[in-house]
């Protein structure tokens, strides 16, 4: 089966909007996403995948992180 490139490109946004209302850690997918990563402002990672290691760049988009913020909901 060959998909169109707008076909391929609507999927991936499809699924980007997915993983972004779901409110799992990007990276564990198992723990609710308590730290945003700065400039960017993603809301991404879970406290044990935030401190797990230093993150030059964010998960969701690959920017620069510069710094890490706790969000309390």
């Amino acid at each position: 089966m060959i998909l169109a490139v707008s076909e391929v490109t609507e999927a991936q946004e499809a699924a980007e909007e997915e993983l972004e209302d779901d409110n799992s850690c990007v990276v564990c997918l198992a723990e609710k996403r308590s730290y945003l990563i700065l400039p960017c402002a993603h809301l991404c990672l879970c406290a044990g995948c935030a401190t797990s290691r230093a993150w030059d760049a964010c998960p969701m988009c690959r920017a620069d992180a510069t710094k890490m913020m706790r969000v309390f909901t």
